[in-house]
């Protein structure tokens, strides 16, 4: 069924130049519905971590900032999410995020201006959490800090023209350790892929 609708709103706050900037500024925003089932059942009870929604507002806010030089593109942000509570009486923890990203062009760096296509990419993930609590007491397993190593790789995609980009991406979320975690939590690396477009 449905899960939790979100909304995410991002508007320039600041660049170099108007056409083509090579730094900007970005200013982000954050809303969630309690749009998703929160009271199914799993083996006769009813377990928050296991429901589609969390049945709870959430908002956040946070800004970006990215420079492009030559050989590649620097991006950096900071995001703070808010989390309210919702259904069974339990309430995620706040989280505060930070990313560090580079991305350089291979072709670049091999001097190969045909294997510009190929982008590889690497990332510093880190997320601070605080305890989710439960009938307004803390879940001792939860929260705590945690920074993924994250290596990507992008590949544009022919066949879009000059004004549209098109690309695949691949990437693993590997966390550098579970020492931070609060209680007994594990992380395990998270692999991802997904279609972007640029207008």
């Amino acid at each position: 069924g449905l899960g939790a609708v979100s909304l995410r709103a991002r508007v320039a706050a600041g660049r170099n130049r108007v056409a083509l900037p090579a730094t900007w500024l970005e200013l982000r925003a954050f809303g969630k519905a309690p749009t998703g089932q929160d009271d199914a059942k799993v083996d006769g009870s009813r377990d928050p971590h296991l429901q589609p929604g969390t049945g709870s507002w959430d908002f956040g806010f946070g800004a970006a900032v990215v420079h492009r030089f030559e050989w590649g593109a620097l991006y950096g942000s900071l995001f703070q999410r808010w989390n309210q509570l919702g259904s069974l009486d339990y309430q995620y923890g706040d989280a505060l995020l930070a990313n560090l990203a580079l991305e350089v062009p291979l072709g670049h760096v091999l001097g190969r201006p045909a294997l510009d296509v190929l982008i590889p990419g690497f990332e510093l993930n880190f997320r601070n959490a605080g305890f989710d609590q439960q009938d307004g007491e803390n879940w001792a397993d939860s929260g705590g800090s945690i920074l993924y190593a994250t290596p990507s790789l992008r590949v544009r995609l022919p066949g879009f023209g000059e004004n549209h980009r098109a690309w695949l991406r691949a990437a693993v979320q590997i966390p550098t350790t579970n020492a931070w975690l609060h209680g007994e939590q594990h992380e395990d690396p998270i692999w991802s892929i997904g279609v972007g477009m640029g207008f």
